[in-house]
């Protein structure tokens, strides 16, 4: 699926109608030739150029009759869409027309398909072009929107928010004191060291996150008054 580009050559577009919009089918001239010499039995015998040969009605026949029958196919996919995962296909609709609706020198739409056909033991590629135009389009979109629908389980456990998922160890530093060898060493059971109101600091993996204060509360010991540092 591309946009078209703006310096691309112009191409003969024929449109037709389907019941979500008009599709635009491109049918390379190289194309329809190779059909025609495969039909009278030349399937062996080397392609021939488009430019060296004039239009027969033949092939004009062939090319709005080729068209038409691709484009039914990709609305007919469509509308068929992609069940979502666990849950059975639609019924089937009803089977949809899209006749010729008129020739054009341009897309019907902005995005368009291309389908690159080879042939084995031919070195040439045939591009085919689809043009949806904003009903198709849509209705594209939509089904393939459905076909990516997942089946979730019912009982699953919603997600935690991120606040509740992340888990940090936090390790509070309340209070580091120097002393000189010889108050240590005239320590003795029931000493009381002075200690000044203490600032805590919070850190996380030996890196300091804020810093608090230390509050006494029924016995235990709280922090309060975040910092961020």
């Amino acid at each position: 699926m591309r946009q078209r580009a703006q310096n691309e050559d112009p191409v003969r577009w024929n449109v037709y109608a389907s019941p979500a919009g008009r599709v635009g089918m491109a049918v390379p001239r190289g194309l329809v030739l190779r059909l025609l010499l495969c039909r009278y039995g030349g399937a062996d015998a080397v392609p021939v150029e488009p430019g060296t040969v004039a239009v027969t009605a033949s092939e004009e026949r062939l090319s709005t009759k080729l068209g038409q029958q691709l484009a039914l196919a990709l609305v007919r996919r469509i509308a068929a869409g992609l069940p979502p995962a666990g849950v059975a296909a639609e019924p089937a609709e009803p089977e949809p027309a899209v006749p010729f609706h008129s020739e054009s020198a341009l897309p019907t739409g902005l995005w368009q398909l291309d389908l690159t056909l080879a042939e084995p033991n031919q070195a040439a590629e045939h591009v085919l072009r689809f043009s949806l135009d904003d009903g198709c389009m849509h209705q594209l979109l939509d089904r393939l929107g459905r076909g990516r629908t997942l089946a979730r389980d019912a009982a699953a456990v919603p997600a935690l928010p991120l606040s509740e998922r992340l888990k940090l160890r936090l390790t509070a530093r309340l209070v580091q004191q120097r002393l000189p060898l010889g108050a240590i060493l005239d320590l003795q059971p029931g000493s009381v060291l002075p200690i000044p109101q203490p600032t805590a600091v919070v850190l996380v993996k030996d890196s300091p996150l804020f810093s608090a204060s230390v509050a006494e509360h029924k016995g235990r010991l709280w922090l309060t008054a975040f910092q961020d540092l």
